[in-house]
Order: structure tokens, then sequence, then C-alpha cells
């Protein structure tokens, strides 16, 4: 009981903190719900109210989310949809409700999408809370589809890169269109916009490496390269360089790879994080045809972060041959071999969407 009430107050206190400013309407008015549920909203919204205004402890609000959370079960679409319209219902509350969405209706969820899509239209909810929706419904309407490609090309701030990330889920084929549309127009939209877009085809070309997929990328893959690179010099959104950077990292190409480490302005950990991703992109090139060059750029990345996965395919192919042979060769692939880290591929498994590999 303890460490749900720890863990309780540092969710409050994290909403509360997102909003700002504490929230001053009065009680809500929701009649049109079951006196039971209504009682339930009413003692919540205000019990929060009062700890975002720093005039209620904690205790009230924990004992009302606890009778919230006991209930919200036989809570249905119909429900949610009166709570979230009353503009007298705090943003607090309706956002924190989102986020327990997946227990109303006996546990199953938002059972239909489609009566909560004109929600999804700018300043109808408050920003926090029409985030929480896009994460809560379910794209399975054309109408929602569209309207989240819409807010992806169109807007800005936090709804634009989780209707992306929504659309690819549901849609991905209408998501790389998207992307696609928006990475060769990029002088015509913001940041945010071009971060979701190359959030989405990182994802697509990652997928790609998953199989043997049949599709000539190589081009295409070469420019969302230079644009990326691009992109980390030029933007002036921190989490747009991030993006730049963990989308090349994430496509498992070697040139990308090169990118990043070749790049002194990266941060050390950042170049971590790639070398720890890609051990099947230095094998490939260790089992096709490296270079000298190749042979002293992968020795530079074992430094950086020393993949056990690389020690055999080195001392096969590469000690044997005596056009790369070297002491340093020879001292890192012992190293390797004895006190090398895992490498880090979890992003990489699980099934690939079949619309991006056809």
């Amino acid at each position: 009981m303890k460490i749900f009430r720890t863990v309780f107050i540092l969710v409050i206190i994290v909403v509360i903190t997102l909003f700002g400013t504490a929230y001053s309407k009065p009680e809500a008015d929701i009649e049109l719900i079951e006196t039971e549920k209504s009682n339930l909203i009413q003692e919540f919204d205000s019990a929060l109210n009062l700890v975002s205004k720093n005039k209620s402890s904690s205790d009230k609000l924990q004992i009302s989310y606890e009778n919230l959370k006991k209930e919200i079960g036989t809570f249905n679409d119909s429900d949610f949809l009166i709570i979230l319209k009353d503009d007298d219902i705090s943003p607090l509350t309706k956002n924190l409700l989102l986020q327990m969405s997946d227990e109303i209706n006996g546990g199953k969820g938002i059972s239909s999408s489609k009566a909560f899509e004109a929600l999804l239209e700018k300043d109808i909810l408050d920003e926090s809370s029409r985030v929480s929706l896009i994460n809560s419904i379910k794209a399975d309407t054309d109408g929602i589809k569209n309207k989240l490609a819409e807010i992806a090309q169109s807007e800005s701030g936090s709804a634009v890169y989780r209707s992306m990330v929504k659309l690819q889920q549901s849609d991905a084929s209408m998501a790389l269109e998207v992307s696609d549309k928006i990475l060769e127009n990029s002088s015509h939209y913001n940041e945010d916009n071009i971060r979701a877009a190359i959030t989405v085809k990182s994802n697509y070309y990652k997928e790609l490496s998953m199989v043997d997929s049949k599709k000539d990328i190589e081009k295409e893959k070469s420019e969302f390269i230079d644009f990326c690179t691009s992109q980390y010099k030029k933007a002036s959104d921190d989490k747009l360089k991030d993006s730049a950077v963990f989308s090349l990292m994430n496509i498992r190409d070697y040139d990308a790879v090169k990118a990043i480490i070749l790049d002194p302005t990266i941060d050390e950990e950042l170049k971590v994080a790639c070398v720890s991703r890609n051990p099947k992109t230095f094998i490939d090139v260790i089992n096709g045809n490296p270079t000298k060059e190749d042979v002293e750029f992968i020795l530079d990345c074992m430094e950086i972060y020393p993949l056990k996965e690389l020690a055999e395919p080195m001392r096969e192919k590469l000690i044997s041959n005596s056009d790369f042979y070297s002491h340093r060769l020879v001292s890192m692939v012992e190293f390797l071999a004895a006190g090398g880290a895992k490498s880090d591929t979890s992003r990489f498994e699980g099934t690939p969407n079949s619309n991006w590999i056809k």
C-alpha cells in the first residue's frame, strides 16, 4: 500500500506539472451520467483541483482515485464522451481518465472510436487530453485516419508525433505516404512534422532490414541518410536532432553508422548506442568485401563499444587475411572474445509490418 501511495502521488505531481497552473472551474454538472458515476467523477475532480492549488493533502485524492479505479470498468463510451465534452470538468481529470480508458466497458476499452472522432479537432480538448485520446482510440475508420494524417502534416506540438505513431500502427502504408510527402517537401513543414516523418521512414527501413526484402531502396535510403544528417546539423529543436540520430542508427545501414560515428558533434553516448544496435551491420561488411579503411573503422567502433558478436567473424574473415592483419586487430579480437559486451538488438525482434515488405 505504501508503494502504491508513493507511485500514485508521483503520477499526480507529474500530471499537475504538465498542466502548469491550477484549474479553477466549478464542479462538473454531469447529470446525464448515472448518479453513482457522476459522484465518483465530481469527488475525484474536486480533490484533484484542491491538490493542484495546494489547498488539500493527497489523502482525499488518493481515496477518491481508488474509488474511481474500482468502478472504472462500469463506465462506457457514452459516459466518457459526456465527461470529455463537459467544460466544467478539469483537464487534469479528463487526462487521467483517458489514461484509464483501456479499463472501461468491463476492461475492453473504448468500443467505438468513431464516436470520439470529432474530439480530435483542434482546441476542443486541451493538448494533453487530446494526446491521451489519440493514444486511447483505435484508428479503425477512414475519418480518424484522415484526421491523424491531417494533424501530422498541418499542426505542431506533441499531437503531431502521436498522430503519426498511431497512424503507423493502424495503416503503415498511409503513414509512409504521409511521411514521404513531408520529407519531399520539408521546407513547407515545421520541425514537429519532420520529426514524425523521419521516425516513420526509419521504422520502414528498419523493418525491411529484418527480412529478405526484394525492394531496391539503396538510392532513396542514401537520400534519407543525407536528409537526417542535414537535419541534425541545422535543427534548432533537440528532439528533432535526437530523432535524426536515432533514425539513422535504427536502419542498420553502414553509411548511416559512419555518418554518426564520424561526426565530432554527436555525443559519445549516442555513438555507443549506435554501435550496440548494429552488430549485423558490421558483420555484413566483414563478410562482404571490406577495405582496409572499413577494417580500421570497425576497430574504431569496437573501441567505442566492444561487441562480443564480432569476435568470431573478425577472427575468421579478417585475421586470416594478410591485407588486414595487424597487432591492433588481433588484440581487439582477443578482447572481444574474452570481455566483449552484448549488443542491444531487441528493437529488431518481432514481426515486421507486411504492408511495408511487399
